[in-house]
């Protein structure tokens, strides 16, 4: 597998030409319903959220390109992402309308697949 960026890979890490899919369409037979995508904010907060897709439609979209390491020992160079950042999420969103606890320090994310 060729390398396509010049940067050195971490240790003990090898190349792949492609990149796997993981997550959702590999899992969907388990949600057949197709129920709307439903973002739970809870924790130390003063009000608990339940946002939907359409309520980060006010929030920016960024695009990057970068390299991921996976755990398992590949690495996927020079992937295209794109959505709303996690900052602006929080600033934006959770701060004014959960208004998280000023001690807080931790995000724990959970996605549909468990």
């Amino acid at each position: 597998m060729s390398r396509p960026s010049s940067a050195p890979l971490p240790h003990g890490q090898r190349a792949w030409d492609r990149f796997p899919r993981f997550g959702l369409p590999r899992f969907a037979a388990r949600w057949p319903d197709q129920a709307p995508i439903l973002l739970q904010v809870t924790g130390e907060l003063a009000s608990p959220l339940e946002l939907l897709a359409d309520d980060l439609a006010c929030l920016p979209r960024r695009e990057q390109t970068s390299d991921l390491h996976c755990a398992t020992t590949w690495t996927a160079c020079k992937l295209h992402w794109g959505g709303v950042s996690f900052t602006d999420f929080y600033q934006q969103i959770v701060v004014p309308r959960a208004q998280p606890d000023a001690d807080c320090r931790h995000a724990l994310l959970t996605g549909r697949d468990g």
